[in-house]
């Protein structure tokens, strides 16, 4: 009960939408952030752009579109506002939340992608997952996934930088080892992956997954709402 009266949760539906948030501190003054998102994927899972406002720097987290009619939304949402897109944060490595990274790699050669390192197994896994599942992928998002542009970092970071924005990172394993939520303080702004949707949390019965880190990484989350009183999820 404290955690859901602590949070707004927003799952996003294949429409794409957009928001523009000012800091918490003064909702008068200009807007700090946007964030644009919707759902991709056979498996509908959300993608979102954060993007610094004072900047015109930009991230997407978890990249997950299948094909370049998909991702091509998030690129001309970019492109129409001047945005540099300075880095793709995921939240874990499941192959819904990658399935992007090859179309984001051909777009965006340079763009650093940031991970978790224990989700490094998943993401290897890519291909062999995506036949399990019979995911579907358009040819220039199959093969492996980039290894060059690929940055992981483990518990000791703390955060990351979009432009202005200072993300805190924020651990949340138990639907995979790797998984963490992206925090930004001025807009009150959780980015939690697949940690907890409308009315459930994410799965815990795949071979990777942890009851128990899942029960751990809910208090982490319920002590961020004690600390902030007030804040939104945006879910995987």
């Amino acid at each position: 009960a404290a955690l859901y009266s602590s949070l707004r949760l927003i799952r996003s539906s294949r429409q794409f939408f957009r928001r523009s948030l000012s800091s918490s501190a003064d909702a008068s003054a200009p807007p700090a952030a946007e964030i644009a998102g919707g759902a991709v994927n056979q498996f509908a899972m959300n993608q979102y752009i954060l993007a610094c406002t004072s900047t015109k720097q930009a991230a997407i987290i978890d990249c997950g579109a299948s094909s370049k009619a998909e991702l091509e939304q998030f690129l001309t949402w970019m492109d129409e506002r001047k945005c540099n897109l300075v880095s793709v944060l995921q939240t874990h490595g499941h192959l819904d939340h990658v399935a992007g990274l090859n179309l984001i790699r051909q777009a965006h050669p340079e763009v650093p992608i940031h991970m978790h390192e224990r989700d490094l197994p998943l993401y290897e896994g890519f291909e062999t997952r995506v036949a399990e599942w019979g995911f579907q992928l358009e040819d220039e998002a199959k093969g492996s996934l980039p290894t060059d542009s690929l940055h992981l970092f483990d518990d000791d970071k703390k955060s990351i930088e979009v432009g202005g924005l200072n993300l805190e990172i924020i651990p949340t394993p138990g639907h995979c080892p790797g998984q963490v939520g992206y925090y930004e303080p001025q807009t009150k702004s959780l980015f939690g992956g697949d940690l907890i949707m409308k009315g459930s949390v994410g799965r815990t019965d795949f071979p990777e997954s942890s009851p128990s880190d899942m029960t751990a990484s809910l208090k982490r989350v319920i002590s961020l709402g004690e600390r902030e009183e007030d804040f939104v999820i945006y879910s995987g």
